[in-house]
């Protein structure tokens, strides 16, 4: 609802999607903030609410990617 009167970074919109525990759309949108170079991405190994998708293949890849350590 928020992007219907202002910008929303893609990263902003995954970590909603993450928190709602909707896996498929959370990773949809964290690859277009990585798409996007979106500096908050540098925090998705700290945060907390996405411990569960640690095991998930596409936080892996997305992790290897960026170049941060698995």
């Amino acid at each position: 609802q928020k992007s219907q009167t202002q910008y929303v970074a893609a990263d902003e919109i995954a970590e909603e999607y993450a928190m709602m525990g909707d896996r498929d759309r959370a990773f949809e949108w964290f690859e277009k903030a990585y798409q996007q170079r979106s500096g908050r991405m540098e925090y998705l190994k700290t945060d907390d609410f996405l411990q569960p998708f640690h095991s998930d293949p596409r936080y892996q890849d997305l992790l290897r990617r960026m170049g941060l350590p698995q």
